[in-house]
């Protein structure tokens, strides 16, 4: 029996870093997706599935009128929006499926004259963040979404009051977290007692919101304060615009052989598996930077699943994964003499590594993908059969 196609739209698919909308993409069981995208990036994750790039399709000059109806005011024109129209027509797609808040106000066209069903996944960054764009404009731009739209996923019960307070009606918010492939990342044989110099891990990209500066400040303060007696090292997996700022930092303390950068690893790569599992703690210190938020960090989990204690911030959606005391130790945003003192606890006290860390291989388990992909799957299953309700 044929599967029901539900496309999947982003304006372009997809950032190296968005490999967890390919893990969603890659793991549907019951439908058969289809990507929609304005254009595509060429370091796109692969997925199982056609990407339908609206500027390649597009005849001249139509498709040179998109590209700068895109480049100039993020504009979807009306050749762009009958030719998508006529494709999901045509491959009879049964629900539309689009990938940030942002995403669905510039397919907004397409939503409304399509009359099927839509849900939207929001991420992050585009409804903490973009809302407070054009002098706070941005909120009005994503407002007009709302009333064309069945469902919208929100990744956490924060990123939930974010929407209702850009005026999101709550019964169509869901809280739902998309998850990990935590099988790949398990450790059975972790070591919580090495008696060797001990590793940090974080990974991430070095972006205000990840806050990798207020990890070193930390780190400096445990040397300062000589909160820890044994040797540390640590492992900056990611890259973005902050890494020259911190690599002078790192010379400046003459921390060279203390401080490794990776650049950015991809997901695919065993190299990320391997770097947390040669990890002993992890840190990620986010923190609301310039309006940017988390949604629910994809590395906090990956590194639970691995069996490492987490050492994180009250940010977001991050307290809805790891509890203070439990898997590992929540400080407030930007307080590095609070970082230091949670690492210091974590690097000096072998049994509370175990402890915490085996709470968080446990913990991780609730949040694998193939579990929430079931669970998203029965949502695309109740608005097919309902049909358009809006």
């Amino acid at each position: 029996m044929p599967k029901d196609k539900i496309s999947q739209f982003l304006r372009c698919f997809a950032a190296p870093t968005e490999v967890f909308i390919a893990n969603q993409i890659n793991s549907l069981k019951r439908f058969q997706p289809e990507v929609f995208c304005h254009h595509r990036d060429p370091q796109a994750p692969p997925v199982a599935a056609d990407v339908f790039s609206l500027v390649d399709k597009l005849k001249t000059p139509g498709a040179l009128l998109q590209r700068f109806a895109y480049s100039t005011l993020r504009f979807l024109t009306p050749p762009g929006t009958r030719l998508l129209l006529e494709e999901l027509r045509f491959r009879e797609v049964r629900l539309i499926h689009v990938h940030y808040l942002v995403d669905a106000r510039f397919f907004l066209s397409v939503i409304k004259r399509s009359e099927l069903p839509c849900l939207i996944s929001c991420h992050g960054w585009d409804v903490s963040r973009f809302p407070q764009a054009w002098g706070g404009l941005g909120s009005l731009y994503l407002k007009q979404v709302f009333p064309h739209v069945d469902v919208i996923l929100a990744m956490s019960k924060d990123m939930r009051q974010s929407l209702l307070s850009l005026g999101c009606p709550e019964e169509k918010i869901i809280v739902f977290y998309q998850g990990i492939p935590v099988k790949r990342f398990f450790s059975p044989g972790r070591k919580y007692n090495r008696g060797a110099r001990l590793e940090i891990l974080f990974c991430g990209r070095l972006v205000p919101k990840k806050a990798p500066g207020i990890l070193l400040k930390a780190l400096e303060i445990i040397e300062k304060e000589k909160l820890v007696s044994g040797p540390w090292k640590l492992t900056i997996v990611g890259d973005g615009p902050l890494r020259p700022d911190l690599e002078r930092k790192v010379d400046g303390l003459r921390w060279a052989a203390r401080v490794c950068f990776t650049g950015h690893i991809p997901s695919k790569d065993s190299r990320l598996v391997e770097a947390y599992h040669r990890a002993d703690v992890f840190c990620l210190p986010s923190q609301t930077a310039a309006g940017d938020k988390e949604g629910v960090p994809g590395t906090v989990v990956e590194a639970m699943a691995s069996g490492l204690p987490v050492i994180s911030t009250r940010h977001a959606g991050i307290p809805e994964v790891v509890s203070d005391g439990v898997e590992g130790t929540l400080v407030e945003e930007g307080d590095a003499p609070a970082l230091a003192r949670a690492l210091a606890r974590a690097l000096s006290d072998p049994a509370w590594r175990e402890e915490k860390g085996r709470a968080a291989a446990f913990r991780a388990r609730g949040l694998d993908l193939d579990s929430r992909i079931e669970d998203l799957e029965k949502i695309y299953r109740e608005l097919i059969d309902r049909g358009r309700t809006i």
